[in-house]
């Protein structure tokens, strides 16, 4: 068994990125990361959306929207301010995980990663906010295979 570690392969909780087949990568070719960064950066930005969205459905402009008519102009811009209000979008999702980086989680992850974990955040919880999804899921150990898929 002698590899690129010697004799002693390294504990299941840290993975050599190899590619997204395999394992979850940071996008550099074989740096060794701790295994569950994806998964905590994952499950900070979808908590982070999902209190968004809980301040958008409380706020005055949402209520009154729901109450308009759906054919009714007015009802579009009242639901587009009242995400402006709360920052929803998919940019500020991504200003929040480059904010995140700047923790621990910036040790282990880069912005490629970072940014797309986002963007997934942002697209489960937008499923949310518009009715076609109940709850979003958040991710546990191991449950996350591949971080670039779509």
């Amino acid at each position: 068994m002698n590899g690129i570690y010697g004799q002693f392969r390294p504990v299941t909780r840290w993975l050599l990125g190899a590619g997204c087949g395999e394992n979850r990568t940071s996008g550099f070719e074989g740096e060794v990361r701790h295994s569950n960064v994806d998964i905590d950066s994952n499950n900070a930005c979808l908590g982070e959306a999902m209190r968004r969205v809980r301040l958008i459905r409380q706020s005055k402009d949402f209520s009154k929207a729901l109450s308009l008519k759906p054919k009714n102009p007015e009802r579009k811009v009242l639901f587009k301010r009242a995400r402006e209000q709360y920052d929803f979008s998919e940019s500020a999702l991504h200003s929040y995980s480059t904010k995140l980086r700047h923790s621990w989680i910036g040790d282990h992850i880069d912005c490629n990663t970072a940014q797309k974990l986002a963007t997934r955040a942002y697209k489960a919880v937008e499923k949310v906010l518009f009715g076609k999804a109940k709850k979003v899921r958040f991710k546990g150990n191991n449950q996350m295979d591949c971080v670039g898929a779509t």
